[in-house]
């Protein structure tokens, strides 16, 4: 599995941060925004079921101001 925490920019939707998770365990996403302003995000899982078939989940989204 796959996560990711985004920020919505101009041209898209650009990561911030990953971790891939394999197996048990636990983990955080995290990015130090200070002093960049105000902007939209929000984090996205991918991985792929028993049979290869990907699946992807996005979460809502928050605004933040840093």
């Amino acid at each position: 599995m796959t996560f990711q925490l985004q920020r919505q920019r101009a041209w898209g939707w650009e990561t911030l941060d990953d971790v891939g998770y394999y197996g048990n365990g636990s983990g955080a996403l995290s990015y130090n925004c200070s002093g960049d302003g105000t902007y939209t995000y929000r984090t996205y899982g991918y991985f792929s079921n028993g049979v290869g078939v990907p699946i992807t989940k996005y979460s809502s989204t928050s605004r933040f101001t840093c």
